[in-house]
């Protein structure tokens, strides 16, 4: 069996759990991580000439990391989608937290360029996006391949963007926030 292990939410606002992160990883022999960054998480930590969290990403490490854009500000700052599909998902699935949900195409190719963007600042390359919470709507692929992207998640899928090509692989989440996510993750 392969499992696919990511850490999501990377960011300075969780730089402790970061590097407990780091050690577990090293600890448990893992030979690679997906690491999941927000470029400017919550609004209030822009990574952008962030020296210290550029020369963090850039420490070695006993294992690989692929970097992975996580949407752009990770909350939801649109207007929410009167769809009542989106509306269960954001009820259940997250607490604001799936900036992707809501967003149009062209919001949606604004954060990612930007987000791109700020990766590269950091000397950060990927060929990935998942968005907060895994949750997007239609528009999210053709942003993607907008972009030059490759491939994305949700809770059951990795997709290739490019060819359409989708892989089962269910999402086995560890949530931390609240009784009803960290039992319902």
């Amino acid at each position: 069996m392969q499992v696919l292990i990511s850490l999501h939410d990377v960011t300075p606002a969780h730089r402790p759990r970061l590097e407990r992160a780091d050690l577990m990883f090293a600890d448990l022999g893992v030979s690679r991580v997906s690491y999941f960054v927000v470029p400017n998480f919550h609004g209030i930590y822009p990574l952008r000439h962030d020296v210290s969290f550029a020369d963090w990403c850039a420490r070695p490490r006993p294992f690989e990391v692929d970097w992975v854009l996580h949407g752009y500000y990770h909350l939801e700052t649109g207007r929410p989608s009167a769809n009542p599909t989106a509306s269960v998902k954001r009820a259940l699935l997250t607490g604001g937290e799936g900036e992707f949900l809501a967003l149009n195409h062209a919001m949606q190719h604004e954060r990612l360029l930007a987000g791109l963007a700020t990766l590269r600042e950091l000397g950060l390359a990927t060929d990935a996006f998942v968005p907060p919470a895994w949750l997007s709507n239609r528009q999210l692929h053709p942003a993607l391949r907008d972009v030059g992207l490759t491939y994305t998640e949700d809770h059951w899928f990795v997709t290739d963007v490019k060819s359409g090509a989708r892989r089962l692989a269910p999402a086995i989440a560890w949530a931390t926030r609240s009784v009803v996510r960290r039992v319902g993750s």
